[in-house]
């Protein structure tokens, strides 16, 4: 059975998910999905990669609010609705990408510096990506248009995610990856750890990479279509446990999956599929959606 078996968001890049029973569709990701990022004093983003304590910093998200959380501090609340002004402009920097940013003010400024401290001497920023900001995925990487979607590729974009509005993961290929490396004496790890916004049950493993196309079995109103772009070339946030920020193992499971067969051409570390949405804007996706592939 072909079945949606989990939904993750994680609204400030590289801090703490949200596992979801349901989520609206957005081109740019799963509603609210790396709308927010933490930057140094220059502008650039910052992540586990280079500070993993920001694991530990735990998000919710409520009518009203985006509640950041962490122990031994009292909640930060950021109100979703929020009025911005000129002053509030930051140049943001994501990989080569340039975009503008709004500044979360001196308050989260404040309150991320308590819990992560000086970042090279300076103290971290919250920004919210701008509505009236388009940041593009690849257009290399893009399917061509065809009878079963008319993607336009001008409306394929992203906030904050690395590259592509969502990462789409198979429990068959984690239980695969797992097996390796308990076959070698290593410690399996948890889907957790590859962040995906989308997890599906029912392929074979490592079949999402030879995939194209995902359908929804749902109503016309709630039907969904994704096209899967690309494989996902893993980082060593990927060897970063989430619930401890610690590093249990220097090299894995980059190791292990860089010397499996995991159908990607490609010399490299790879788990999951980066992927658009070509069909279901504002449609709602649920744990529990069938769904067919081509």
């Amino acid at each position: 059975m072909l079945t949606v078996t989990a939904l993750y968001i994680y609204p400030v890049k590289s801090l703490g998910g949200i596992k979801l029973n349901s989520a609206k569709l957005t081109v740019q990701g799963l509603a609210y999905d790396r709308r927010w990022m933490v930057i140094d004093h220059q502008g650039c983003f910052v992540t586990q990669r280079t500070l993993a304590q920001m694991a530990l910093i735990e998000v919710d998200i409520n009518d009203e609010y985006l509640i950041l959380s962490a122990s031994g501090y009292e909640d930060f609340k950021v109100p979703l609705t929020k009025s911005f002004s000129p002053t509030d402009n930051v140049n943001t920097e994501v990989w080569r990408d340039k975009v503008i940013g709004f500044n979360e003010g001196f308050e989260a400024e404040e309150w991320l510096t308590r819990v992560l401290g000086l970042y090279h001497g300076h103290p971290l920023r919250l920004v919210r990506f701008a509505d009236n900001q388009i940041r593009q995925v690849d257009k290399n990487y893009l399917p061509k248009p065809n009878s079963t979607h008319n993607l336009n590729t001008q409306a394929s974009h992203t906030a904050y995610a690395d590259g592509f509005p969502f990462l789409l993961t198979n429990t068959m290929s984690l239980t695969a990856l797992n097996h390796q490396l308990t076959q070698q004496g290593k410690q399996a790890v948890s889907m957790s750890r590859f962040r995906s916004n989308i997890v599906v049950k029912g392929l074979e493993a490592w079949q999402e990479n030879t995939v194209t196309t995902l359908v929804s079995e749902s109503a016309d109103e709630q039907r969904w279509q994704f096209e899967l772009c690309k494989p996902c070339e893993r980082c060593p946030i990927t060897k970063i446990d989430p619930f401890t920020a610690q590093v249990p193992d220097k090299l894995e499971p980059l190791k292990t999956l860089a010397a499996m067969d995991t159908h990607v051409p490609l010399t490299g570390a790879y788990f999951g599929q980066n992927a658009v949405l070509s069909v279901g804007e504002s449609a709602v996706i649920s744990v529990g959606d069938k769904f067919t592939f081509s």
